[in-house]
């Protein structure tokens, strides 16, 4: 993308073979792909009275990445969260509810007497009871909304970056936990569409679907990406949206597909707060156009609430959090609906 051109200076030294290295750092705070080149050299006299400039075809290509996924440290911001994480993790896959078999093991105090294995108890000449987990290799899609709504500022960026981030992280928590992993983005239109897949190729794929997304300012429309969904996805999958919902005829578009995806998926609908609505809510009034964007800003909040009540009561799963504090409670409550075995 445009860039503004750096200068460095260098000298053309004496050495074997007349060649002379220089370097220069970039520091690129915008996620996604930046193109470099082609490269301009000027060379000057000695007397700088005479200067010769010709362009050379070195061009090249480097991807950003959000950092929070790049560096596995940052998943989370405080090591007690991360702590909770890696046990919810190990709980899903060793004490759910599940079918899968796991093992079999010493009858404790408080275990379902209907999990008890007779011919084994008959055996050990004491109760023993079969263990089970959490089904694996289960189908997940992480769908993230490109429209107009995501491109306002969450301190930490853009709600669509915080979105970004999060989904990459989420895909790498559900692909280690053994899951079928796909991606999708909309705006108006479907912006991309990977089916859940696993193995070593999974992860790079949902990177290359997600890390260069970008705000075209056009108004969201589920409707491209729910007939996207009906006509490829037979299988019941587990669906995180992240989104936000606005005027009531936008949301009322949105939660109504959502709660038709309810019937035969399981859906979990991310609402990314808007952090300007919040600030105007509690500045002081001090004239008329302060109030009336206070109304403005109420009344947007309340159209929000009654939407997220509408899914809630539609029995979709919502979680309504701060962009920039997404991450780790949409890993949480992925871990804690995955350990629910709903699929």
């Amino acid at each position: 993308r445009s860039a503004t051109p750096r200068l460095v200076v260098f000298h053309i030294g004496a050495a074997a073979g007349g060649k002379t290295t220089c370097k220069t750092v970039c520091r690129i705070a915008e996620r996604g792909l930046h193109e470099f080149g082609p490269v301009w050299l000027r060379l000057q006299g000695p007397w700088k009275l005479v200067d010769v400039s010709r362009p050379i075809d070195c061009t090249g290509k480097v991807k950003v990445l959000p950092e929070t996924f790049a560096s596995r440290e940052q998943l989370v911001k405080d090591a007690g969260a991360e702590q909770r994480l890696r046990d919810m993790i190990q709980r899903s896959r060793q004490q759910g509810a599940g079918t899968e078999f796991q093992s079999l093991d010493a009858y404790r105090e408080g275990d379902d007497p209907r999990r008890i294995d007779w011919r084994a108890t008959a055996r050990q000449r004491s109760f023993v009871v079969r263990r089970f987990q959490v089904e694996r290799h289960r189908d997940v899609m992480i769908i993230v909304d490109a429209g107009r709504l995501m491109g306002s500022d969450a301190g930490r960026g853009s709600k669509l970056d915080c979105a970004v981030d999060a989904g990459l992280n989420l895909a790498r928590v559900a692909l280690e936990s053994g899951d079928c992993c796909g991606a999708a983005a909309y705006d108006r239109e479907v912006r991309g569409f990977l089916p859940p897949i696993s193995g070593s190729t999974a992860l790079p794929s949902i990177v290359e679907c997600f890390y260069d997304l970008r705000v075209r300012w056009h108004e969201s429309d589920f409707t491209p990406m729910l007939a996207e969904l009906r006509a490829r996805r037979a299988k019941r999958t587990f669906l995180i949206v992240i989104s936000d919902v606005s005027d009531p005829e936008t949301s009322g578009r949105l939660c109504a597909a959502l709660r038709q995806l309810r019937q035969q998926h399981v859906v979990l609908f991310a609402a990314l707060r808007t952090p300007l609505l919040g600030e105007v809510v509690e500045e002081r009034v001090e004239t008329s156009a302060d109030a009336a964007r206070k109304v403005v800003a109420m009344r947007l909040l309340r159209d929000r609430a009654r939407a997220l009540h509408a899914l809630r009561h539609g029995g979709v799963h919502v979680l309504d959090v701060e962009p920039s504090e997404l991450t780790t409670p949409l890993v949480n409550q992925f871990v804690e609906l995955r350990q629910r075995n709903l699929l």
